[in-house]
């Protein structure tokens, strides 16, 4: 199978825009998301805002994230990957001027790359033995009394659909007359 490689410029800049914290101002360090709104901000500074100031609100859309603000935080590994691999894992720094220029377009590689397997950083629950639920809840215990199961034994009784009334089209609209 033969792979071509295509090349794409991107400027830096435009990237950098979409990789950058509205909190700090600088290249996310630990992605974090809000689930409700989706917003991403750097995990100490979404984490120092909202238990420093007591907020309850994303700070970029001010939708509410109800009375416990921090279980609604999650790691985002695949922004933090990208940006990993288009900046480096350099901390906190900033792309350089030479880079972020126009003159001067950051290549996008799009054929996938062999990256070293990473440890998963959620520990993988330990194997559990399995059991049915059946196990888990007791027989029932024999009685004397009735049992009933939600089911008739006989057909229920059926009506004819016309049945004859007692008071008579006729009859109403004589009725209306009177009353006015």
């Amino acid at each position: 199978m033969t792979s071509s490689k295509q090349v794409v410029a991107i400027k830096s800049e435009r990237i950098a825009a979409c990789m950058t914290c509205p909190i700090c101002h600088k290249l996310f360090k630990n992605a974090t998301t809000i689930s409700e709104c989706l917003h991403t901000f750097c995990r100490k500074c979404i984490h120092d805002l909202i238990t420093k100031e007591d907020l309850d609100c994303c700070p970029v859309c001010n939708v509410y994230l109800g009375c416990s603000p921090l279980d609604k935080l999650r790691a985002d590994h695949s922004l933090q990957d990208i940006r990993a691999a288009i900046f480096g894992a350099l901390g906190r720094r900033e792309p350089k001027k030479a880079e972020a220029g126009p003159s001067n377009p950051l290549p996008a590689t799009i054929e996938p790359k062999e990256l070293p397997e990473a440890e998963p950083s959620v520990p993988l629950p330990s194997r559990r033995k399995e059991r049915s639920l059946s196990s888990l809840v007791s027989p029932p215990k024999a009685s004397s009394q009735t049992v009933f199961n939600g089911r008739r034994k006989s057909e229920p009784r059926r009506f004819p659909v016309s049945r004859g009334s007692a008071l008579s089209i006729e009859g109403a609209g004589h009725e209306r007359e009177n009353l006015s």
